[in-house]
């Protein structure tokens, strides 16, 4: 039995916004629907150490509503549509 990976590529700007946070003193988590596969390739690919993967929307939003409840200042950035779901 075989399979097949498709993935999208990865933005070389995304590299350089990454490596822009953390020399801000931002902290990088990579929340994705993703498999774990996919989200530690592209973890990988753009030097992010934090991720979570195979999450639903609600836990994406679980995890986003945890931490400013714990006084965290959150920014998200989305690649889709489903991203913007639940957030106001």
């Amino acid at each position: 039995m075989g399979s097949i990976s498709i993935a999208d590529a990865v933005r070389t700007s995304a590299t350089t916004a990454v490596r822009a946070l953390e020399a801000m003193k931002i902290r990088v988590i990579l929340l994705t629907g993703d498999t774990s596969a996919a989200a530690f390739a592209v973890a990988n690919q753009l030097g992010i150490f934090r991720l979570r993967a195979d999450l639903l929307p609600e836990a994406k939003m679980a995890e986003i509503t945890g931490r400013t409840r714990r006084g965290e200042v959150v920014a998200m950035i989305g690649d889709g549509i489903n991203d913007a779901s639940g957030f106001e």
